[in-house]
């Protein structure tokens, strides 16, 4: 444990030099138990939101083909048919952000799995894919889909649907591979922590 304060002083000459203290301050080292319960309860909030994300992307796909269905014999968008529109992007947007979350937490994961494993190769892996799975077409996507859904132009609302589902359907193939991955790294960790211990109880 290690307690710790700061004082600073003023630079008056005339006067002498006055300071002021701050209140003391303390860091305790967390234990390797402690991490390692702490690295479990993100890994669990990881695992949970791709699963999650995962999910809604599925039924974001099932919503976007009935939607598509609906207008394909209408002559003009109905006030109803704008508002679904409104719907699916709102929905759209809520998966980007659970998974832009997902990323804090798996930097967390990564800072604690570091005090606790050697072996970073797989989380280097993970990482690299968390920080890919969105890309700069999806983003263009869902802004040209924004400026559109008060627009007539059933067409080309069409024509966005339909990449709009395309791109769910492989955000949905990118976040069960990144599911997989962070399985086998999750074992991997346990393999290790196992090891780490018998080897302290043999010593």
């Amino acid at each position: 444990q290690v307690k710790y304060y700061f004082e600073v002083w003023d630079n008056d000459a005339i006067n002498g030099n006055k300071k002021t203290k701050s209140e003391v301050y303390s860091y305790t080292k967390k234990s390797r138990k402690e991490n390692i319960f702490e690295k479990e309860l993100i890994n669990k909030k990881i695992k949970n939101s791709l699963s999650k994300s995962m999910n809604q992307a599925k039924e974001l796909r099932k919503e976007i083909n009935n939607f598509n269905k609906d207008i394909i014999d209408k002559k003009k968008l109905s006030w109803e048919d704008k508002q679904k529109a409104k719907e699916i992007l709102e929905k759209q947007n809520k998966i980007l952000n659970e998974i832009e979350n997902n990323k804090q937490n798996s930097r967390l994961q990564e800072k604690k799995q570091s005090k606790i494993n050697s072996n970073l190769e797989k989380q280097k892996q993970l990482k690299e894919l968390m920080e890919s799975v969105i890309d700069e077409e999806l983003k263009k996507l869902l802004e040209e889909f924004e400026q559109l859904i008060n627009e007539e132009d059933k067409e080309k609302l069409k024509e966005l649907l339909e990449q709009l589902d395309s791109q769910n359907d492989n955000l949905e193939k990118e976040l069960d591979r990144e599911l997989e991955l962070f399985k086998q790294l999750e074992f991997e960790q346990k393999t290790e922590e196992i090891i780490n211990d018998l080897n302290k109880l043999k010593e």
